[in-house]
Formats: C-alpha cells, structure tokens, sequence
C-alpha cells in the first residue's frame, strides 16, 4: 500500500461550516488528483460513496509527545475496505496553551500513514480546525485501524482537546 502525497488545512473556521469545507476542498481535490498519476495510469473516477468513518466529540486531553499520537486519545476506528484506492479525509480541531506550537498531523491506515500537514499555532486557547487527507493505493481488501494522529514537533508547546473539539473521519473508496 502506498500513499499520494496531497494535503491542505483549514483554520479558525466554525464547526457548522466543516461540511461546507469539505465539500469544497474536496472537489479541488478530485480535481487535482489527476496531477499526480503518470498519463498512462487511468485516471481516478468516483465509484463510492462517502463513509463517515467517525464522528465524535473529544474530551478533556493534553499531550507534549514527539511522537505520533492519536488526537484526542481516542481509539483508532475499523474501516472495511473492498476497494484498493481508499481516500481519508480527517478533520478535527484542537487548542494551544503555549504559543508558538509546532505540530504535525496525518491520517494513520493500517500500517501507512497519509502526508503530513504543518499546523502552526500562535493563539492560545483559540480552537482550530484542520482538514488532514491519505490517499492510499495498491490496498487489499479488509479492515484497517483508521484514525488522525498528532506530534508535537516544539519543544516546550502541548497539543490540547477538551469538549469543544470534535473529530470527523470520513472515507471514499475510489477503485
């Protein structure tokens, strides 16, 4: 299984518009997509639906890792695949009570994991929206532990949740 490297981030955003967001970013997203294959590859067609994956109010959490970790402290969730290009959409928001925090995020599936976005924070206790893609290919069919995954990449900087953020996990199966 391997991953295409595609992403991109939404902040300071209200929850209400993620829908709105999605749809829109994930239409640029269709768009593009083509961009990222070899002329001779058939080019990618929607054949599924979307999936909500999770969907999922997060509680009270901090982490200071450097490590990946999953956002929230939540439990990866199973996601039944029949397809072998599967598209993740992430989307999930949190706080800082340092500023200047680094932190890196990604979509973890199965074994792989999606590109990295950079999320920078230099607002304390702002809640922050950001949207986090995987697009995976050569997949077998099966079950996969789906879930987004947060690294602190500063020192001195913590990743927070608590109950005004939420997670979104969202997957189309492409082919």
């Amino acid at each position: 299984m391997s991953s295409v490297p595609y992403f991109f981030q939404t902040q300071d955003i209200q929850k209400s518009s993620a829908a709105f967001m999605l749809n829109e970013n994930f239409g640029k997203f269709l768009s593009d997509t083509q961009n990222y294959f070899d002329a001779s590859v058939t080019p990618l067609k929607l054949t599924g639906i979307v999936t909500q994956i999770a969907s999922k109010t997060l509680g009270s959490w901090t982490t200071t890792s450097s490590s990946f970790v999953n956002i929230g402290g939540e439990t990866a969730v199973n996601y039944t695949v029949t397809g072998s290009t599967i598209l993740i959409i992430g989307i999930f928001s949190y706080f800082a009570t340092v500023a200047a925090c680094d932190t890196l995020a990604k979509i973890s599936f199965g074994s792989s994991s999606g590109t990295e976005i950079h999320c920078f924070k230099n607002t304390l206790s702002d809640h922050d929206q950001r949207t986090v893609i995987g697009l995976f290919t050569s997949v077998t069919a099966g079950t996969y532990a789906t879930m987004v995954q947060v690294e602190l990449e500063s020192a001195g900087g913590t990743i927070n949740t608590d109950g005004n953020d939420s997670l979104q996990i969202y997957g189309l199966q492409l082919g």
